[in-house]
């Protein structure tokens, strides 16, 4: 968290430091913008690590998602894909949604 301090809030030569989170500047002191962006570019660039593949769990029901959710499968907030189906014109049509089983659970009728 940081305050710009000067005449305007863009392009102000100095900040104060409120809060350093990673970039291991001073906290409550006043730095030169320039030092803070290039600490914030830093961190970020030293916080980035490689991409884990997690797959996504697909149901063609939600009372099949449930039930693996039930059995220990999948956790109650973990993405998943479900295949639901609503009542349009006479015709039941199908969807794929993006879901968790804890909405599944509180959205049941």
């Amino acid at each position: 968290t940081y305050t710009r301090l000067g005449k305007a809030e863009k392009g102000s030569e100095n900040v104060f430091v409120t809060d350093a989170g990673e970039t291991n500047l001073p906290v409550n002191t006043v730095v030169d913008a320039d030092d803070f962006v290039a600490a914030n570019k830093q961190a970020k660039k030293e916080g980035k690590a490689e991409a884990k593949f997690r797959p996504i769990h697909a149901y063609s029901s939600t009372e099949e998602a449930i039930a693996a959710y039930a059995d220990g499968a999948i956790g109650l907030h973990a993405p998943i894909l479900v295949r639901y189906g609503k009542e349009v014109d006479g015709q039941v049509q199908y969807r794929m949604i993006n879901a968790t089983v804890g909405r599944l659970i509180y959205n049941e009728p």
